[in-house]
């Protein structure tokens, strides 16, 4: 089942192209899930527990006026990641929800449009969605956002509430029965000061919500004022304190939200006297002009800043600064609170000396081979589909346990069906789920790829945000495990400061450490990073070795497909691009496709062509080249350990590699350690390599 919603703690689950039920959503109702999207950098910090705060957008399209309500969202954003917290501005654009604007984003739903831009709460999205409008998030709007991609923790200015006068009304905020049902916790001033403080505090009794207030005082901040005149039911002195409520209220699972009401600072409090005169004479503005519901508080606002003479826009903009403030503090303390509470712990029997370690991706790949030469971009075109196990470090482990080379296996998995198959899979190949991180928030790692006529990758998609849950944190556990590894292989599919991390503790170890670069622009991760001469093997493709080469020297190298060269065009472009890089990386190792692979040494002035498989050895066609180049690494270096020469290795590499085209799988099941015997070996390639 795929859930629609995308509800990052829904199992189970994979975000895809598909509709179905969601248990969050009472299983029954269904939307589409291109509908919500997530920014990478926030899927990246849910995953890896970093603190991260949602953000409401009405203060840009309707709290206040251009380009003011620009400046105080950018300011906003700029405190929370001051704190190193990550902002997840929430709002609409176009039909899509998007949790964490960019920066043009919020620049195109704050600045001044002919297209309208509706205030959405909870009843709203429907109607906005299905009709691809742009709107603002409320409290109430954003808290549901925030929750189902699993967001604790949301910073506002102020709550709404029970509007003055309610009792004859009925008008009362949406935030408040939200709050009495989405476990999110709202770091806010209080409630807005043209409502009835007192009633919306009686409301949020009867809807079950804890309200503490801030600080060293019991009274409940009223926006503008620190003081409204009424206690609030509890109060958290500092951030630790609001954090370990915020836990509490969250892990117990009662289902409700939780407010925390910060006052302003002091010396804001001689205006707020000002600011409620100015708030009485609006309503009473607002009751003779007949202003009622949704357009109620955009009146009172904007009216109230007139009659202020525009103070009350700025103490509205120092109030939600202050709030970014705390609500980051609290934000950092809740992620040490949980991380503390829920970090998985690494198995007391990873205790395997000398054991070859490999870090990399685990995914479920999908593979669709067209039989036709031409590939139609409508209608249907003809083909076979294979569903298979893949990611470049699985790949590598599985053809290192086939070769009775097992290997600590360090990746991550997502708590759903394709990451169950995937975990028995390894454990039938006996390569030990020690390593392995489940992570809760997000699915197991998906992949498409679509392949012409001979194999050749036409295009692909994948989902692999999961690969950033693979941090310095959980691999620390493993120090030891790495240091004491005869080889390490470390695939590009993780952050960049993972990297730099087992590169460091290798290096220091004296362990080697081969990079697989798995695609053009992982490939630089190593430069970037500042880690690239703490690594002693790299394997990439001639388009990655251009990369590479451009990001170390600062030149610029065509990127073309390296298909449209002969052989001897790309061995003339290796000897130029390969030098830079030997003086960082001792051993090089780069394919050529059809034609084989250049070894390059340091040690060495000359460098070896070996082609690849001739092809009378190919009687039943190339099937799939996808997992070629990953069974060639898992081979070379299980007969590197092994204790096989660097010729050897290679030629067993490269009859892998042999195996796996002729596959629909990755890894050929007919891998065996009988085909990289010292003999089998000899006699499958006897020939030797060209001298470039």
């Amino acid at each position: 089942m795929l859930c629609a919603c995308r509800h990052l703690r829904c199992y189970p689950f994979i975000w895809g192209p598909s509709w179905a039920p969601c248990r969050f959503q009472g299983g029954g109702s269904t939307v589409p899930p291109s509908s919500l999207t997530v920014n990478p950098e926030v899927v990246s910090a849910i995953a890896s527990g970093r603190p991260v705060i949602a953000l409401e957008t009405t203060i840009l399209t309707h709290g206040m006026p251009y380009p003011q309500n620009l400046h105080t969202a950018q300011q906003i954003e700029s405190i929370i990641r001051s704190h190193d917290v990550v902002p997840a501005t929430i709002g609409i654009l176009r039909g899509q929800v998007i949790v964490g604007l960019s920066q043009s984003e919020i620049e195109e739903l704050g600045a001044p449009s002919k297209l309208p831009k509706l205030k959405v709460s909870r009843r709203d999205f429907a109607y906005v969605l299905s009709q691809g409008l742009s709107g603002g998030t409320t409290v109430s709007g954003t808290m549901v956002c925030a929750h189902k991609v699993g967001i604790p923790l949301f910073v506002t200015g102020g709550l709404g509430g029970v509007h003055r006068d309610g009792e004859q009304s009925l008008d009362v905020s949406a935030d408040l029965t939200e709050l009495g049902r989405t476990p999110v916790a709202v770091v806010c001033a209080g409630v807005k000061s043209i409502l009835d403080i007192g009633r919306t505090l009686e409301y949020l009794e009867t809807q079950g919500v804890t309200v503490a207030s801030y600080g060293e005082s019991r009274q409940f901040p009223a926006f503008f004022t620190p003081k409204s005149g009424f206690e609030a039911p509890y109060s958290v002195r500092d951030p630790l304190e609001a954090a370990k409520l915020i836990d509490s209220s969250l892990s117990f699972g009662t289902g409700n939200g939780l407010v925390i009401g910060v006052p302003i600072p002091n010396d804001d409090d001689l205006l707020g006297e000002k600011i409620e005169t100015a708030i009485q004479d609006a309503l009473v503005e607002a009751k003779a002009g007949k202003i009622a519901g949704k357009a109620v508080t955009p009146f009172l606002l904007e009216r109230v800043n007139q009659l202020t003479d525009g103070q009350s826009l700025e103490a509205n903009i120092r109030l939600i600064e202050n709030n970014a403030v705390v609500g980051s503090q609290i934000a950092v303390e809740l992620a040490r609170v949980r991380g503390r509470r829920t970090r998985p712990r690494r198995r007391k029997d990873m205790t395997r000396n000398g054991q070859p370690v490999v870090i990399g991706a685990s995914i479920l790949d999908s593979t669709a081979k067209v039989t036709s030469p031409v590939i139609k971009r409508e209608g249907t075109n003809l083909g076979s589909l294979v569903q298979t196990y893949g990611g470049v470090g699985r790949n590598i482990a599985e053809c290192m346990s086939r070769l009775d080379t097992p290997p600590i296996f360090i990746s991550s998995l997502g708590k759903d069906p394709n990451g169950l198959t995937l975990s028995q899979h390894l454990t039938q190949l006996k390569i030990p789920l020690d390593g392995i991180y489940e992570c809760s928030h997000l699915p197991t790692a998906s992949y498409c790829i679509v392949l012409d006529h001979q194999g050749e990758v036409y295009c692909a998609v994948g989902d692999m945000s999961i690969n950033n849950s693979i941090t310095v944190d959980w691999v620390s556990q493993f120090t030891e495990v790495l240091t004491k590894a005869p080889l390490v292989c470390l695939d590009g599919n993780f952050p960049s400061d993972t990297i730099k991390f087992v590169c460091e503790v290798c290096s220091d170890a004296g362990t080697p450490v081969w990079y697989e670069p798995t695609c053009v622009d992982k490939a630089i991760k190593p430069i970037e990073a500042d880690c690239l001469s703490k690594i002693t093997y790299s394997s990439p493709n001639l388009i990655e070795l251009r990369n590479m080469y451009n990001a170390l020297t600062g030149e610029s190298t065509c990127l073309q497909l390296s298909s449209e060269l002969t052989l001897a065009e790309k061995l003339t472009e290796c000897l130029h691009l390969i030098p830079p890089l030997l003086t960082h990386v001792p051993n090089l190792i780069v394919s050529l496709g059809q034609d084989g692979v250049l070894a390059c040494s340091a040690k060495e002035t000359r460098h070896l062509h070996y082609r690849a498989a001739a092809k009378d050895l190919l009687p039943v066609g190339v099937v799939s080249v996808t997992g070629a180049g990953d069974s060639f690494v898992g081979a070379t270096m299980a007969c590197l350990i092994r204790g096989f020469s660097w010729d050897l290795s290679i030629k067993a590499g490269l009859r892998a590699a042999f195996q796996s085209v002729t596959s629909h799988y990755a890894v050929c099941p007919k891998l065996s350690p009988e085909n990289v015997t010292k003999e089998s070996i000899q006699k499958w390639a006897p020939w030797e390599p060209t001298q470039i």
